[in-house]
């Protein structure tokens, strides 16, 4: 089982897949608050584990206020083959988020393994 991601054929720049582990409930919220996506699926595995995966299109330039507390993410792994779009991203999720740890891979096709509800 897994979520498949396919290079797309009309590349815009703007476009990252970014694949979260470990969220907080209302990660979904903020990060759709900042930014637009094709695709933001957020689930909860079997085991409890909170993970939200996205296709984002656009980075919002708009800086919403910050909340008391700020969503934890325990890992996020970006997939964007353009260096400024990447930092403009992280520099965004470092404001408005907790996170552990962060990987980019410039690029990426296959699986996104999740465990099953089995």
């Amino acid at each position: 089982q897994g979520f498949f991601h396919r290079e797309l054929i009309q590349k815009r720049e703007v476009d990252l897949l970014i694949v979260c582990t470990g969220c907080d409930q209302n990660v979904y919220e903020q990060l759709n608050s900042l930014v637009s996506c094709a695709t933001c699926v957020t689930f909860e595995e079997s085991d409890g584990n909170r993970q939200l995966i996205a296709v984002i299109e656009n980075i919002s330039s708009e800086k919403p206020s910050m909340t008391d507390k700020k969503p934890s993410i325990g890992a996020i792994e970006i997939v964007c083959s353009h260096e400024e779009t990447i930092q403009k991203f992280k520099d965004i999720i470092n404001h408005y988020f907790q996170i552990q740890s962060i990987r980019v891979q410039t690029s990426f096709s296959g699986y996104i393994r999740h465990k099953s509800l089995s």
